[in-house]
């Protein structure tokens, strides 16, 4: 059942930093003031909504994309499972959205960004619409899905519904947004051969590769970390985490030729591409420090914390990743 969400594509590179940034939303408001079990009940549910969501995004891509997957010989999840099956998976996964979506007392906000993100995952998706099939407005439409719209999300209702500075939450947006960009990018060049396999018109088949990555790590990339840079100054405990950041880019760097930059000596050649290494900050790195500094403002936190931990670090579940 678990493929059929594609739960491997998803659980270790989507959901950490959307968990990250409800718990931003925790640290800007004074938690200590909320009893225990209602922050340990919204904490749950704001999982179930946002695990249920990558799941019924990553399941209606995969159940619409059998057919050209099947011509180009691609391997599809859900190709030969019983349609009976699907419809009882997607009424779950349906429920898991809905329900926790209610529990959480959404306000008209939230609700539109929710609404905004199931109507941009089917858009993409299902026919008649595709948007998927668009090689520009695709990656677009992929980058704020992705990340951008439930990041923003996750602070509000981390927060429980708190304002912040727009400049900020435009600083996260934008950030975002770039960030998708590039990953979505990469992800084209790894499937290229796939999409002209199906004559698909793919900003990576379209387009010199070279070119693409010239302009995913010289101007994608550095962009993307300057609006990071911002985001963070304006962040509680914000020039300890631009240290921590700029400390990660000299080891992104000197990779190639160090573990410890200056200090301990790569043996082996890596084959690691510099976006897949910052994504490791974002999706490993950034969580850690993030929860370590919500335990710091209040202790009760680290019944979070030791959850998350478990979600992510016991042998079980890095198996499963």
């Amino acid at each position: 059942m678990l493929r059929y969400i594609r739960l491997k594509d998803w659980w270790s590179f989507i959901v950490p930093p959307i968990i990250t940034f409800y718990c931003i939303g925790l640290i800007l408001i004074n938690a200590k003031s909320s009893i225990l079990s209602s922050l340990l009940l919204s904490f749950v549910l704001f999982l179930t909504l946002t695990i249920s969501t990558a799941a019924f995004g990553f399941f209606i891509n995969e159940w619409s994309d059998i057919k050209d997957d099947t011509i180009a010989g691609k391997a599809n999840a859900l190709s030969n499972a019983p349609r009976q099956s699907l419809y009882v998976l997607l009424v779950l996964i349906s429920c898991g959205i809905a329900l926790p979506a209610y529990l959480l007392k959404l306000n008209n906000t939230t609700r539109l960004i929710l609404l905004l993100q199931i109507t941009l995952l089917l858009l993409y998706s299902i026919p008649p619409f595709r948007l998927k099939r668009f090689k520009y407005l695709a990656v677009i439409l992929d980058a704020t899905y992705s990340g951008a719209l439930f990041y923003i999300l996750a602070i509000i209702i981390g927060a429980n519904f708190h304002r912040f500075s727009t400049t900020w939450m435009y600083l996260l947006f934008f950030w975002a947004i770039t960030k998708g960009i590039r990953n979505i990018l990469h992800h084209l060049i790894q499937d290229k051969k796939h999409d002209a396999a199906l004559r698909f018109k793919t900003v990576a088949t379209s387009n010199n590769t070279s070119t693409i990555e010239h302009f995913i790590y010289y101007i994608l990339l550095p962009f993307e970390s300057l609006l990071f840079v911002f985001f963070l100054y304006r962040f509680y405990f914000g020039k300890l985490f631009i240290i921590l950041y700029l400390v990660y880019w000299i080891y992104i760097l000197f990779r190639k030729n160090y573990i410890i930059p200056f200090i301990v000596k790569r043996k082996q050649a890596i084959t690691q591409s510099m976006s897949t290494e910052i994504n490791v900050f974002y999706e490993k790195l950034f969580p850690l420090l993030v929860f370590m500094v919500l335990c710091y403002k209040d202790g009760r936190m680290l019944i979070l914390f030791a959850l998350y931990l478990i979600m992510y670090y016991t042998p079980s579940m890095l198996k499963r990743q």
